[in-house]
């Protein structure tokens, strides 16, 4: 899945939901919503690429994310402070959203059942892969490595661990609204 556009969807979006973060409870997600922040994706795919430069520099911290979620929850923060935050809202308001900050939110949710989706179908092989992986960054192979080089690859598998972590935590409600987009979402992915 190409996840950088999503990530950059999410950019745009989740630089949105950070500021109201301590304001915004949860969506309770609808086949509506889902589909709504589902047509949104080109408008906001054009809006980030015409974009680009104003919002490059926060893209970084999108990266570090542990979840879907709090990526678009970052986005918010890049929006405003780029001056885009009124555009953005402009878009989402199109396709029924009362502000950036709730298409953010959607889409998080969105974001990570979809994640959870996909950790799901994997079966015991995912679990198996995130006890390698823990296994890994216990290992004399790795205590032997360049500093610099161990920080990345540590930095990387917890970010993976953090990302299956949250996958597990995610709401039966939010999978099953989810579940009939699963083969949009994959085609977004792959753009």
């Amino acid at each position: 899945m190409k996840l950088k556009k999503a990530v950059i969807s999410g950019l745009v979006s989740g630089v949105l939901y950070l500021a109201s973060a301590g304001t915004l409870m949860a969506e309770t997600l609808t086949k509506s919503l889902v589909s709504s922040w589902l047509e949104s994706q080109p408008k906001v795919e054009a809006f980030g690429d015409k974009h680009d430069g104003e919002l490059s520099q926060y893209n970084a911290n999108m990266k570090d994310q542990s979840s879907p979620a709090m990526a678009y929850k970052q986005g918010i923060i890049g929006l405003k402070a780029s001056n885009l935050y009124a555009e953005f809202d402009d878009i989402v308001d199109d396709y029924g959203f009362s502000s950036p900050e709730q298409w953010a939110d959607v889409g998080g949710q969105i974001m990570n059942a979809f994640m959870a989706l996909e950790m799901e179908a994997q079966g015991p092989e995912m679990a198996q892969a995130m006890q390698q992986m823990q296994a890994m960054m216990q290992s004399a192979d790795m205590k032997n490595l360049p500093p610099a080089q161990r920080e990345m690859m540590m930095q990387s598998m917890k970010q993976g661990m953090n990302m299956y972590q949250s996958s597990q935590d995610v709401p039966q409600h939010d999978k099953d609204m989810v579940r009939p987009f699963l083969p949009k979402l994959r085609a977004m992915g792959e753009r």
